[in-house]
């Protein structure tokens, strides 16, 4: 390779431009497809997805038409997020180091507040597709960083299939995850890491005071189950 050319491959490295961690190096896993990010500003699409190999060139590729768009127009929905930053950005080795997990509207509960019941979606019959197989194969392939972040959307996550196995895989590669639950399900991975870990981070929501409150709220009679987990 000559000088020139290794000056301006150097020069596309360090060029700072309009980005943020998620258009870098974000996957998000919904219902029936791929986004770059989940954030308010839109969930920007990289393909339809139903589980199975995960499409390494059009995630690649769709991380580049955003990065061009958004430095192309500046009223892009993108520039709206406090989350986009004007910097330089290291190349990465791992394709995947901050995931979140909304493939899933499965739920043992009914809260009125919920989006869910808002949008009649029937969240007690949903199947979503495994996520543990999809991880394991991009963790064997060098595909997820060691440290990746992890926020669980839902859903409740405590009920789809294999979740303690997800939750033990993701711990071996040193995850950070991050996720609500409504506890009605005790989770024995979740307790373990949570006893012993400081990469683990549950918020739990009981909505209500007494058992009377927590029927009306959530539809079900669980307000002690919940309280105890």
């Amino acid at each position: 390779m000559s000088i020139n050319n290794e000056q301006e491959k150097q020069s596309k490295i360090i060029k700072p431009y309009f980005s943020c961690e998620w258009i870098e190096g974000g996957l998000a896993f919904a219902h029936d497809s791929l986004h770059i990010c989940c954030e308010p500003q839109g969930w920007f699409h990289i393909s339809d997805f139903h589980g199975g190999e995960i499409p390494v060139s059009a995630i690649r590729s769709a991380r580049e038409q955003l990065k061009d768009d958004i430095q192309k127009n500046d009223r892009h929905n993108c520039h709206r997020c406090p989350k986009l930053h004007y910097q330089t950005w290291e190349q990465k080795r791992y394709l995947v180091d901050i995931i979140n997990f909304s493939h899933f509207y499965l739920c043992n509960l009914k809260c009125n507040y919920c989006y869910l019941q808002i949008k009649n979606i029937d969240a007690r019959n949903d199947k979503p597709y495994n996520i543990y197989p999809i991880l394991k194969s991009m963790i064997e392939q060098g595909q997820i960083s060691p440290g990746v972040k992890v926020f669980w959307g839902g859903g409740e996550p405590t009920i789809l299939k294999d979740f303690d196995k997800i939750i033990e895989l993701l711990s071996e590669i040193q995850a950070f995850q991050t996720f609500n639950t409504n506890s009605v399900v005790f989770s024995s991975a979740v307790y373990n890491y949570l006893e012993k870990s400081d990469r683990f981070f549950l918020t739990t929501s009981i909505d209500a005071g007494t058992p009377e409150t927590f029927i009306k709220i959530k539809g079900a009679d669980l307000f002690h189950r919940t309280v105890d987990n």
